[in-house]
Order: structure tokens, then sequence, then C-alpha cells
């Protein structure tokens, strides 16, 4: 029984309780600052893998027409307006579809019928060949692609020109290091949990041990009221120095 206990246990007990309060603070302030840097990796983290698995939905959809080469990764792709193209004489008729992009080749595949969906492939190029990629026009505008054998005119939904740019260079300079998965997404989530896990249990055991000083203080009181002979605990009272 820890009210039983002699004096100088007593007093180790109440170093104890005076580190914990000090370091109290430190702990939380610490696991929390890394939980939050955590939860805003994980979020990002989950986003990206959302905006995979949509890319990859439609290149698994298109996948007979694209027929993707060994090592070739899906990179964008992005519902567009072919406005322009080798031949200008059928623009109008195989003007809407898809743009893919991988890091290998940029492809449009027009998508045209009502009741039953059909699919054509309307040009298929290596990003490599590419000389000149820019945004065309000022009121309506247009996102411009050229290879040395032909050029392509696209209208795109707007303010996506930009970020079409941004993932057509990406393409040129592939990066395969950072890697996506549903497995890693759950390893994280778990560890996400951990973290909020090893919070409440710090939270909790602060809480018992100041629980466990409470009980003892209010327990001592009485029994320091009846016998004024008998050396209060250290740290009980303010000022008190150790013998």
């Amino acid at each position: 029984d820890i009210y039983t206990q002699p004096n100088s246990n007593i007093t180790i007990i109440e170093g104890i309780f005076e580190n914990l309060s000090r370091s109290y603070s430190s702990i939380a302030e610490f696991t929390r600052n890394n939980l939050n840097t955590f939860t805003n990796s994980f979020e990002a983290f989950d986003k990206n893998l959302q905006f995979i698995s949509k890319v990859s939905y439609y290149f698994n959809e298109y996948k007979k027409l694209l027929r993707l080469a060994e090592g070739e990764k899906p990179v964008y792709a992005i519902f567009a307006k072919l406005t322009n193209g080798l031949n200008t004489q059928e623009k109008c008729k195989k003007d809407k579809g898809i743009l893919f992009i991988t890091n290998f080749d940029l492809s449009f595949v027009h998508e045209y019928g009502v009741v039953k969906k059909k699919k054509e492939l309307i040009f298929k190029a290596p990003v490599q060949d590419l000389t000149r990629i820019k945004e065309k026009g000022k009121v309506f505008k247009k996102l411009y692609i050229e290879f040395t054998y032909g050029k392509y005119e696209f209208t795109l939904p707007p303010k996506a020109i930009s970020r079409v740019i941004e993932y057509i260079l990406l393409a040129r300079s592939f990066d395969e290091t950072t890697i996506y998965d549903e497995k890693t997404a759950k390893k994280l989530q778990e560890i996400d949990l951990d973290l909020n896990e090893l919070i409440n249990f710090i939270e909790e055991s602060i809480n018992s041990f100041f629980s466990i000083k409470c009980q003892y203080n209010k327990s001592f009181e009485n029994i320091y009221s009846h016998n004024k002979d008998l050396p209060p605990p250290f740290g009980m009272f303010p000022n008190q120095m150790p013998n």
C-alpha cells in the first residue's frame, strides 16, 4: 500500500511525480507535433493514391488500344478535344476523346457513339520526340504540341492546360523511385492509429500518477492532522527542505 511506505520511499515517489510534472508538457508537445506532421503527410499520400487509382482506371479501360510496352507507366489521363491535327479534314468527326500520357508516349483515343461507345486510337507518339509544347491563344486557350512529323492542338477543361504541360514534362523525366500502393497506405494508417493511441496512453498515465499523488496527499493530511509529530512527505507543503 502506498500510504504505508517509509518516508524515504515516499520521497523517491515524490521525485518521480515532480519529474513527470516537468516532462509531461515536452513529451505531449513532441508527440503531437510528430503526429500532426505524420497526419499531413498521410493525407497527401492518400490524395496521391486516389489520383493514381483514377488514372489507372482509364488506362485499364483503354488498355487494348494503348498496348503499353514493358516498363511503360501511366502518368496522366484527361478528357480533351482534338481541334487540329495531321488530318484537318476530319477534325470535327474525331475531336472528342481522352489524352493519355505515359513515360514513353502521348496517345489520343477518340470515343464516339451514343448507345454503344466505340473507341479509336488517333495517334500515339513518343514523348521524347516532342519538339515544342505550349499554351496557345489569349481568349480561347489550347494545348499545342509539336513533333518533327506533325503537330496537334487540344481544347482542355478550364485551367487544365498548365497542369497537362507539367505532366508531359514529368513524363520526359519519369521517376520510379517513389512508390504508392494500397499496402503502404494501410501500414501508414496503422502507424497513424498507433500514434494516437500513444498520446492517449501518455495522457492517461500522467493523469493516473497525479491522481495517486493527490490521493496520497489527502490521506496523509488526515493522518498528519491527528499526529502533529509525524513529518509530512516532501513536496506536500511549500518551501519544505529535505532532511
